[in-house]
């Protein structure tokens, strides 16, 4: 039997694992045949939706630095500046207090969807307008599940961040509410850069494609046939015509379904972890910002507020706010509670 690896997922990991299938030095077209069944389409669920930063400062430091360099390395050898939007960016962390006053409607300075500061400068985003999270350590259970914060750095690298200015072209956020700033990392591990996570997923798919990966979206997997000893098929339902098909002779399965690998394989216990996502259109210069913003305590939002209702927000908010190239800024956080 040839050897025949079957991908189920087509997400980053999926992507990416057929991509350096292709690369490695035994693999021969003539001999190995690499499949990969998405159930969808490439990068439809959070591989497409993700912020895409990349820090040295991040965790765990065993596989950091390799991953910073291999996406480096990627980036240098298929063009991922122009392909995937791959550069280097300012990061940091900052607190912020917003009072009753800074959230009061403010007179439109400008009209048009080409309006500027006055300096030939989009005007900046107000810090305010991301929309509301939870109050840190609060959960919400749905589905049996707490809601969690994602963690990016572990405590000891989190508390070597130290104070420092706003930098100057940091302009995009209102000084006046900003109390403390510190760079993220410590002393020669500061370095941040990103990716478009969707158009690098693709390309990822597209560059194992070209090297003879039989990528087959629509194709959700209901079934991997195996002994105790092997693997021997893989079903799925052809979602265009709702036929249950069949990859035969499969020597592997490399499962890389996210949050659903625990459908497929329940010993795994993987599971999800929920957060909402928005993207403006917006120039602005290269940052990503973690924040931590407290509210006044007589603040109601907006959504409420329309509705007629008083309930007030709990207090504070820490939306991620992340530039990206073509004109965007993406920000995540932790869903607000209604």
């Amino acid at each position: 039997m040839l050897p025949t690896c079957a991908n189920a997922g087509g997400g980053i990991i999926g992507c990416t694992t057929a991509y350096y299938l292709t690369r490695h030095p035994s693999f021969d077209p003539a001999l190995h045949q690499i499949t990969l069944l998405e159930a969808t389409a490439i990068a439809a669920g959070a591989s497409g939706k993700a912020g895409g930063l990349l820090g040295l400062w991040a965790y765990p430091a065993c596989l950091v630095p390799l991953s910073y360099r291999l996406h480096r390395e990627l980036a240098a050898e298929h063009a991922g500046p122009d392909r995937w939007g791959y550069r280097r960016v300012g990061c940091g962390r900052l607190s912020a207090v917003v009072k009753t006053t800074h959230l009061e409607p403010r007179p439109p300075q400008h009209q048009g969807s080409d309006a500027t500061n006055g300096n030939g400068e989009p005007p900046p985003l107000p810090i305010q307008s991301v929309l509301p999270g939870k109050e840190e350590g609060e959960a919400k259970e749905e589905e049996g599940k707490s809601w969690e914060k994602l963690p990016k750095q572990d405590e000891k690298a989190a508390g070597l961040i130290q104070d420092s200015p706003l930098p100057s072209d940091l302009d995009w956020i209102d000084r006046g509410l900003v109390q403390d700033y510190g760079e993220m990392g410590e002393e020669g591990s500061t370095e941040t850069s990103q990716v478009h996570p969707f158009h690098f997923t693709n390309a990822m798919a597209d560059l194992a494609r070209e090297r003879g990966v039989d990528i087959r979206v629509g194709a959700r997997v209901t079934r991997i046939n195996h002994s105790k000893s092997e693997v021997r098929s893989v079903e799925y339902e052809d979602r265009g015509t709702s036929e249950i098909r069949t990859v035969d002779d499969v020597t592997d399965v490399i499962v890389t379904a996210g949050p659903w690998t625990g459908k497929l394989l329940p010993r795994s216990r993987v599971e999800g972890l929920r957060a909402h996502s928005v993207v403006f259109d917006a120039h602005v210069s290269p940052y990503a910002v973690f924040t931590d913003i407290q509210l006044p305590t007589d603040y109601v939002p907006e959504h409420r507020a329309r509705m007629g209702q008083r309930r007030k927000h709990r207090g504070r908010v820490d939306p991620e706010i992340y530039a990206r190239p073509g004109n965007e800024v993406y920000a995540c956080g932790k869903p607000r509670q209604d």
